[in-house]
């Protein structure tokens, strides 16, 4: 499992446990604190995932890229070696 997907997990369990915990018939000062600290935290952890989604987004067209690259340099080296045995000959 991927990072992003491990944290998509843990928003949906913390969204749970921020609804159970607003739901519930606890009546403490500590639940209403609880229940903020959840809700602060939600906006923090979808900044993560689309952090991570943006990036592996960014490192897949960078592969592209370096295989492409990786293309050519094996096309450029084969013409060379083509070149020199024409020069040889």
């Amino acid at each position: 499992m991927n990072k992003a997907a491990a944290l998509r997990t843990m928003q949906t369990r913390l969204l749970a446990a921020q609804t159970d915990a607003g739901g519930a018939e606890w009546t403490a000062v500590s639940r209403d604190a609880f229940v903020a600290r959840l809700a602060s935290i939600t906006p923090e952890v979808d900044l993560l995932i689309r952090g991570l989604d943006a990036q592996a987004d960014a490192l897949g067209r960078y592969s592209v890229e370096v295989e492409q690259i990786n293309d050519l340099a094996v096309a450029y080296e084969r013409a060379r070696v083509d070149a020199h045995t024409d020069l040889r000959r």
